[in-house]
């Protein structure tokens, strides 16, 4: 089961990073992550239903993305001075669940994007651009001030925490 479940992600994310790069990995090993335990084939549900070009499966998709796109904003905050501290991590949790209102599967999906994005580097200012263009005014000060809870988890305001809140 171990060793399925390995493959899923792996096929998942070798799709996603050949479709739309390294975003694309992480959410497709996330999807490969969720479709292991199922009792259906979800992705032959999903490719079926995007050729149908499903409202609701594009509405899901671009959600997808945008949480993805908060998420790795706020991991590059929490890895601008170098460290990434328990608190850290608390503030975006807490984020997506008090802010937010996300519960079960979501704060599941957070948290794992959070891991996943904890290993890669990203570009912070294609993110950035993305969140501008779809955030209404209310969740972009959400986020600044998300980006300040990380930044000063640690109660110091690194010059690269300033620098990634700045951009």
């Amino acid at each position: 089961v171990c060793a399925m479940a390995l493959q899923g992600k792996l096929i998942g994310a070798g799709i996603g990073y050949f479709l739309a790069g390294p975003l694309g990995a992480v959410l497709g090993g996330l999807v490969g992550h969720w479709t292991r335990d199922a009792h259906v084939d979800a992705a032959a549900q999903l490719r079926e239903a995007q050729r149908a070009h499903d409202p609701r499966v594009r509405q899901q998709q671009h959600e997808i993305y945008f949480v993805a796109n908060l998420v790795g904003i706020l991991t590059s905050m929490m890895r601008a001075d170098g460290q990434v501290q328990r608190e850290e991590v608390r503030a975006i949790r807490s984020f997506f669940r008090d802010r937010l209102g996300y519960r079960g599967e979501s704060e599941e999906i957070v948290r794992e994007l959070i891991k996943q994005f904890l290993k890669q580097r990203v570009n912070i200012d294609a993110l950035c651009r993305d969140v501008a263009k779809k955030a209404d005014y209310a969740t972009r000060l959400l986020l600044v001030q998300c980006l300040y809870d990380i930044a000063m988890a640690d109660a110091h305001f690194h010059p690269r925490e300033k620098e990634v809140f700045d951009r």
